[in-house]
């Protein structure tokens, strides 16, 4: 039977050998304590799977790989992370916004439209996760700033449904931008302070 390690230690595992690779995987993270750990990266003879609940791999049973490394991080060490990353991130959604503002009119506008939406939605996930995890208060700045970004959000839909491109397009380049720049300058540095008090 072939091992699987768990941050380099070999773990017993007791399971039929006909078991799916992404029932091992459950039943690790069901071993795990959320509190004190999270699975952040899985390796299969070396190469990174990006998913182990779909694809070939998941179905696979888990005897017939050869060898298997499954990493964990602390979930604040991944919140403080995330932060740093966010504070990018953020660098990433100004350029897609502007880029998303001058193509309105354009065949490219709903591509970069949804890329814009789906950025913004990652975005607020992580902040409202890496909340959670570091157990930070409220923060009147950061409120402020999460409704102003979901008010300007319902603008620039309603804005779209009702093909209003001048001010979709002021949305866009003036009102979310200016956002997101606050987000990076106040926003993010102030949660990255808060969880170093």
């Amino acid at each position: 039977m072939n091992p699987i390690y768990l941050n380099g230690i070999k773990v017993p595992i007791t399971l039929p050998n006909d078991c799916q690779f992404h029932e091992v995987m459950k039943y690790l993270s069901e071993k795990i304590d959320p509190q004190t750990a999270l699975i952040t990266s899985v390796k299969i003879n070396g190469n990174e799977v990006s998913n182990t609940e779909d694809g070939a791999v998941a179905s696979t049973p888990w005897v017939h790989l050869d060898l298997v490394e499954v990493f964990t991080s602390h979930p604040k060490e991944l919140a403080n992370e995330t932060l740093y990353n966010l504070v990018e991130f953020s660098k990433f959604l100004e350029t897609q916004a502007t880029t998303t503002a001058d193509c309105v009119a354009g065949e490219e506008f709903q591509i970069n439209f949804n890329r814009l939406i789906d950025g913004i939605s990652t975005f607020t996930e992580a902040i409202s996760e890496v909340k959670r995890v570091l157990k930070l208060g409220l923060f009147n700045s950061i409120q402020n700033l999460e409704s102003e970004l979901l008010e300007i959000l319902k603008t620039i839909l309603k804005n779209k449904e009702l093909d209003q491109t001048e001010p979709l397009i002021q949305l866009l380049r003036e009102d979310l931008v200016k956002n997101i720049i606050q987000w990076r300058e106040a926003g993010l540095p102030s949660l990255i302070r808060s969880r170093d008090s």
